[in-house]
């Protein structure tokens, strides 16, 4: 079981890889991310274009995001806010995002007020550029332009196979969200995931239980007709 789905995760990485390639030169792009948990902290890996953000901080009030490339570059640093809603909440997080110098890259805010399931407000140094929803209808989080939100950003998707789950993102503008702040944010409602939107639980219903139910259905049909 552990074989077939760990196959099913490399085939998936394997086609997100080729569909990443944008041969037209556009600003669209696909990708996914995987979470992997190890003693002291946890890792979100990128596939395209390589990459990982390192979440660490267990033992202190605040969690770290640090954003690596391939080639090992540290990128950005962000960090949770801890006198907030979001200690409580993974809906109300705000996490400030830093570049290898200190200087603001962007903020992700969560908000109280809204009739989605969950909205973000990301931030580029001060000003809000774009906006992210979590669907009501279903297990999606999607980014769209704060001044026009017919103009979509991103789709931002969980897939889940057995014991194996990950993000699916597709990007269909790349130049109106830092890169930097997206991929935290990425990290993020990955690291949170459950709390956005837990995993179905499967009910397997066992032979003797369905025929145990004919039975009984049966039954009460016989002293239904009885009766007439």
């Amino acid at each position: 079981m552990k074989f077939s789905s760990l196959f099913v995760l490399s085939l998936f990485l394997f086609a997100s890889l080729c569909a990443s390639e944008d041969p037209d030169g556009s600003n669209s792009a696909k990708y996914s991310v995987v979470k992997k948990s190890y003693w002291f902290s946890t890792e979100f890996e990128f596939d395209a274009p390589e990459g990982k953000i390192v979440r660490t901080g267990n033992l202190t009030p605040w969690y770290y995001y640090d954003y690596v490339d391939g080639k090992g570059n540290h990128l950005s640093r962000g960090i949770t806010r801890f006198f907030s809603l979001g200690t409580l909440f993974a809906w109300a997080m705000n996490i400030d995002v830093y570049d290898d110098n200190g200087n603001t890259i962007g903020l992700i805010e969560g908000h109280f007020w809204t009739k989605a399931r969950a909205k973000f407000a990301i931030y580029e140094k001060s000003k809000v550029v774009a906006h992210a929803f979590l669907n009501t209808d279903d297990n999606k989080f999607v980014m769209t332009s704060a001044w026009d939100e017919k103009l979509v950003i991103a789709k931002l998707k969980r897939a889940d196979y057995g014991d194996v789950n990950f993000w699916e993102v597709k990007l269909t503008d790349n130049t109106l969200v830092d890169e930097r702040v997206l991929k935290t944010f990425i990290a993020f409602i990955s690291d949170y995931q459950n709390s956005f939107q837990p995993q179905k639980e499967e009910v397997h219903l066992h032979y003797h239980d369905q025929r145990q139910n004919y039975y009984n259905n049966d039954r009460d049909g016989m002293r239904e007709r009885n009766r007439y």
